[in-house]
């Protein structure tokens, strides 16, 4: 972890990552999904690794149908 990133709770993460809470929970309890840590019961997640989870997702949408216009 770098000096400047910030530690999210689940509710800001939520907003980033377009996953409702109980998802975010649900990827934890399968061990799955952005990376988090653990402030004694708290967790919280780095803005650094949302960054590299949302990397790694696929990206859709670039190029338009083959036959449709722009």
């Amino acid at each position: 972890m770098n000096q400047t990133d910030r530690l999210l709770n689940e509710v800001e993460v939520s907003a980033l990552v377009g996953r409702s809470v109980p998802s975010l929970r649900r990827d934890r309890l399968f061990e799955r999904g952005v990376p988090f840590v653990r402030q004694g019961r708290q967790v919280r997640y780095r803005e650094s690794a949302i960054a590299r989870y949302m990397d790694t997702l696929p990206a859709f949408g670039g190029a338009p149908l083959p036959g449709k216009a722009a």
